[in-house]
């Protein structure tokens, strides 16, 4: 731009038009405030929202248990089961809607999202069997598309824009470790007799967990972004990172010996006993204990669910195989698909096996439910031995994340007593403006503007000092003093 094109793009505006010009400019200016409040006002219905993986998605939520029984319901197991005058007819659209069956997404009628109470009208699952993080980025920022479907942060920014979406559930990382690869190779490690898989698999972890976990604080950062450009503050919604339950048992927990028929061929859990110790107690907690440092640094709640399903995975002591006899029970069946040897050796890998089944999905849902009322910290979920799925229990693993901080700025802060006068108040959280914030000041009271954090209040003092109180959820109360002198005589 030349010299004269610069003066000319700040040229003066003519006397005679610059009140028109100002008024223009001022009404333009309220029209996008109003616009801009309108469009938050016109987001539909309230919305939960799970992104992720396939513990999320609902894989394995066609069963419900696990049977030796290979004909008809599979011992009452089979969810996918349409009673015929022939036997059973196997719809697995019924289990997984939309077209997800697995090799797709698997999205389950028993995902997670769906069984949680959570205080919303609309339930979105878009979590999918085998996403890694870059399935959760937006495309612009190095995002993937995964299965035919565009990123899990693309179909976030949709949703927000279409609802009013209050908590996102995030279920991720899992498979940028290796997870179906370092269960096949612990599978096939005990077929066919080789040296167990625990020091190859924690090798394997080990290189794999830092770009993984960077992997997951992107992830947030994405999620953040996202709802950020869809016009919502930190505190309109709760994000949820939640990490993994184990699938197996300890060895010594394991109702099949290490030598035998009964792991691979009745229970569903082939590995040997190092394995399933470096399993329970070094994988699970390692990946938990990375996911909460991530979530506690980008002010996200956590959810540990590295011993829900303690005692409820498969080959478990504390559990029984269904048949006709025992039909399946939340209480006494499994909580996750039984691995299968004859896929795994034949190269087709896992499916379902080794995830949470719809006992173990609705269990997760239970834990979000409970997580939900508790609006700080973050918590670990547990059951309860001997009873069903909706009997889980919390326990608090973090302080954080705290309250959102408020910053409350009042003007005047000094007046005369007895005269009334008309106070400008305003509420801000890391410079962004607070609404909804109840403040008390005096006898008076009023809550702050949504769109601007503003509120004014005119009122009489008398002498003396006054603490203005200003209170929301989700925040520490704040308060500021105006004192009020006596008049001069």
């Amino acid at each position: 731009m030349s010299a004269a094109d610069r003066t000319a793009s700040i040229a003066p505006v003519p006397r005679t038009h610059r009140g028109l010009a100002l008024g223009s400019a001022l009404i333009a200016t309220l029209a996008c405030l109003l616009l801009a409040a309108g469009a938050a006002a016109a987001r539909g219905p309230t919305a939960s929202v799970s992104l992720g993986d396939s513990f999320i998605s609902g894989q394995a939520g066609r069963w419900q248990g696990n049977s030796t029984d290979a004909l008809g319901n599979r011992g009452g197991t089979d969810r996918a089961c349409v009673a015929t005058p022939f036997g059973c007819r196997y719809e697995r659209s019924r289990v997984y809607p939309g077209g997800t069956a697995p090799p797709g997404c698997a999205r389950s009628d028993v995902a997670e999202i769906l069984s949680a109470r959570v205080g919303v009208s609309t339930e979105i699952n878009i979590a999918c069997s085998g996403a890694q993080t870059s399935a959760i980025f937006r495309a612009s920022n190095g995002g993937r598309r995964f299965k035919g479907e565009a990123t899990q942060a693309d179909q976030l920014a949709r949703i927000a824009k279409d609802h009013t979406v209050k908590l996102i559930a995030l279920s991720i990382g899992g498979n940028d470790i290796g997870f179906a690869d370092i269960v096949v190779a612990c599978v096939t490690a005990y077929a066919t007799r080789t040296r167990p898989c625990a020091a190859r698999m924690r090798a394997a972890i080990d290189a794999k967990l830092p770009k993984a976990i960077a992997g997951v604080t992107k992830a947030i950062s994405e999620i953040r972004s996202v709802m950020r450009s869809a016009g919502y503050r930190p505190w309109d919604y709760r994000l949820v990172l939640q990490s993994y339950p184990s699938p197996v048992p300890r060895a010594s927990e394991n109702r099949y010996p290490e030598v035998g028929i009964g792991r691979a061929f009745v229970g569903g859990c082939p590995f040997y006993d190092s394995d399933l110790d470096a399993s329970r107690d070094m994988l699970v907690p390692l990946l938990d204990d990375n996911l909460r440092s991530v979530a506690l640094a980008a002010g996200a709640q956590f959810l540990s669910l590295k011993d829900a399903f303690q005692g409820r995975e498969a080959c478990s002591r504390t559990t029984q195989l269904a048949d006709r006899d025992n039909p399946p029970s939340p209480a006494r069946s499994e909580w996750t698909r039984a691995i299968g040897i004859g896929p795994i050796l034949q190269g087709q890998g896992i499916d379902e096996e080794a995830h949470p089944n719809a006992y173990g999905q609705q269990a997760l849902g239970r834990c979000l439910t409970l997580l939900s009322a508790r609006r700080t910290g973050s918590w670990g979920c547990k059951n309860a031995p001997g009873k069903g799925n909706d009997s889980m229990v919390l326990s608090r693993v973090s302080l954080f994340p705290e309250r959102f901080r408020m910053r409350l700025r009042v003007s005047p802060r000094h007046v005369v007593a007895g005269r009334r006068r008309c106070f400008r108040i305003r509420v801000l959280s890391s410079g962004q403006p607070v609404g909804g914030v109840r403040v008390q000041l005096g006898p008076s009271a009023g809550r702050t503007s949504g769109s601007d954090g503003r509120l004014r209040r005119c009122v009489g003092l008398r002498a003396g000092r006054h603490r203005v109180r200003a209170r929301r959820q989700d925040f520490r109360p704040v308060s500021v003093i105006v004192r009020a002198r006596p008049p001069r005589r």
